[in-house]
């Protein structure tokens, strides 16, 4: 695989950071805008990893010149992000989805196939557990809401895959 190109467009230090992602995967250039990324035409696909509430606008605009996304999750703020997103995807005619690392596991494939043929009967509550360790910094992206930090967005949505 190839790495045309980076952008580091969101952070306070982007273009030593572009640089510096650059120069460790031998990609062709980097960007300190997502806007001069999108307008590259050696890029195809590109993945979103920002901070979750910048996901939309990161995507609208990859999507604005035809590139394919795939996207850290969650998706979206919520559902109405979510279906714009799609939208827009779906009016470019690009390949759009997100980004869940533990998706082609074997176990969480049958899992999934067992609770959609019906096999272990209607699902009515998940439980689960998953965790690490973080500093209590309610500004860090982690805990913060409205970075779309927090257990539900930044972990608890592993479940929702599920359904």
């Amino acid at each position: 695989m190839t790495i045309e190109a980076v952008a580091a467009g969101s952070l306070p230090n982007r273009k030593e950071r572009a640089q510096w992602f650059a120069h460790q995967f031998n990609a062709r250039v980097s960007y300190t805008s997502y806007e001069d990324l999108a307008k590259d035409p050696n890029v195809d696909i590109v993945y979103i990893a920002v901070t979750n509430n910048l996901h939309k606008e990161v995507a609208l605009t990859m999507f604005a010149h035809k590139k394919h996304v795939l996207c850290e999750k969650p998706t979206a703020m919520n559902y109405t992000e979510a279906q714009e997103m799609t939208q827009a995807a779906r009016e470019a005619g690009v390949f759009f989805a997100t980004n869940f690392w533990n998706s082609a596991f074997p176990v969480v494939r049958y899992v999934r196939n067992a609770i959609r043929q019906g096999a272990i009967g209607n699902i009515v509550q998940i439980s689960g557990d998953m965790g690490f360790q973080t500093v209590r910094n309610y500004a860090d992206r982690w805990l913060n809401g409205k970075m779309g930090g927090g257990s539900t967005m930044d972990m608890g949505c592993y479940l929702f895959q599920y359904l």
